[in-house]
Parts: structure tokens; C-alpha cells; sequence
């Protein structure tokens, strides 16, 4: 993947996605300036967090988010005013830029584009219950072929499902809840696909922004380009 380094003001085409890749490990310094700039109810989500580390790497993805969004709409971090969808999905009122974020470990994956929804979804490979998890959260046939497939191969497939379904219930507004109703298809040599109806067309990609990370985006409609974007400057 073409990562670039992030200009000062950014533009995006309605044929444009444009995806951000930041490293929350990176900003040490500017810490204490990045609180400063959340919002009272974001501090109080950041308070939330029992471990320092979690804390931490909330403030930073919230602030980069801030960050990212002033350079297309040309104000002020500080300034921006989210509001929530009845799940939690962030959005911004009187503008057609849509947006969706996630962050795992010590990485964050961002992307914007114009009047369409859009979810991103990126998680730091790991050993865990990939039977249990399949078995609550995904649907039978996905199961099936996680159960089936050499044990080398589980993490790799079992994270390829995740952050797929996920990305998808992240661009809808649905959340969490409903991962076990959708199911994912990958064909050979061709992009991941929804199974079943859906009363909207979604493009699913699956991204590489890390070696050690598996990483999902859902669009509404086609994806005719995509631009990533790397190394932003949260002064």
C-alpha cells in the first residue's frame, strides 16, 4: 500500500476514499496540548479507561480524528462539534464529509469520503478463543470454515471475517450487536463480498496498514480510489 505523507489541506472527490493510518505510539510529547483540545465529553470517555495505556491511546486517536477532519473543513481541532448516532457513531452536522474510525493496539485507521457511509475497522493480531468467538459471533457456515482450516491459518481467516463484518455494522450505525447476522464471503482473486440482501450497494476491501494487523473497509457504492494518507502532525 502507497501511504503518503498527509498535506495541510485535504480535499476529497466524491470518487475518493481516503484513508489515514497513524501510529499512537508516536506522540508522547504533545500529550498534555492533545487533552486540551477534546471536548468535556470526550474526557470524560478518556476517564473512563482503567489502564493508563488505554487512556492514552483514546486521546490520541480522538485528537488525530479531530486533526484529520480540520484539514478538510479548514477549522480549528478544537472546534468541532460531534454529535452520535443512537449507536455511537460520531458525525458532523452541515457537511457532506462522512467519516469512521478504529484503533487497536498501538495503531488507528481513518477514512473520509463525501456522502456516502463508510466504516473502517483494524485489529492487532492475537491468539484467542477463535472457536467461542466464531461460534457467538459469526454465522454458521463462517464457523464451519473457520473450524475446518489448519490451525496456521485460523488467526489470519478468523481476523479477516472480524474486521469485515465489523466495518460493515461501523459504515450502517448498527454496532456490535448484529455481527452474527452478517456473513462474508472471499472469493479467490476478488474483493470480500455481503451475503444476502441488502437494500444498498457496499463495497468491502481489505486493507494492509501493518504487518502485525488485519484491517476492513466498507463504502457505500464503488470504491473508484483511494488515497492513504501517513505521518500527521498533531501541533
Amino acid at each position: 500500500m502507497d501511504w503518503r505523507d498527509a498535506p495541510d489541506r485535504v480535499v476529497v472527490s466524491p470518487s475518493e476514499v481516503h484513508i489515514w493510518r497513524i501510529s499512537l505510539a508516536e506522540y508522547p510529547q504533545a500529550f498534555s496540548e492533545l487533552w486540551q483540545r477534546l471536548s468535556p465529553d470526550e474526557r470524560e470517555r478518556a476517564n473512563r479507561y482503567h489502564f493508563d495505556r488505554d487512556r492514552r491511546r483514546f486521546i490520541i486517536a480522538r485528537s488525530a480524528l479531530r486533526f484529520i477532519l480540520s484539514r478538510y473543513l479548514d477549522i480549528p481541532p478544537e472546534r468541532l462539534q460531534f454529535q452520535y448516532a443512537e449507536r455511537g457513531k460520531p458525525f458532523l452536522n452541515d457537511t457532506a464529509l462522512t467519516f469512521n474510525l478504529s484503533h487497536s493496539h498501538e495503531l488507528a485507521l481513518y477514512v473520509v469520503a463525501l456522502d456516502r457511509a463508510v466504516g473502517i475497522d483494524i485489529e492487532y493480531r492475537r491468539d484467542v478463543d477463535y472457536a467461542a468467538l466464531a461460534q457467538r459471533f459469526f454465522s454458521p457456515r463462517e464457523a464451519a470454515t473457520l473450524n475446518e482450516i489448519s490451525l496456521e491459518r485460523k488467526q489470519s481467516v478468523f481476523f479477516d471475517y472480524w474486521t469485515c463484518k465489523e466495518a460493515y455494522l461501523k459504515a450502517t450505525g448498527e454496532g456490535i450487536v448484529g455481527l452474527q447476522n452478517i456473513e462474508v464471503e472471499f472469493p479467490e482473486n476478488a474483493l470480500p463480498k455481503l451475503c444476502g440482501n441488502f437494500d444498498r450497494s457496499w463495497t468491502l476491501d481489505r486493507l494492509e496498514p501493518h504487518p502485525d494487523y488485519t484491517a476492513a473497509l466498507v463504502v457505500e457504492g464503488e470504491i473508484e480510489a483511494r488515497v492513504l494518507y501517513n505521518n500527521l502532525n498533531l501541533n
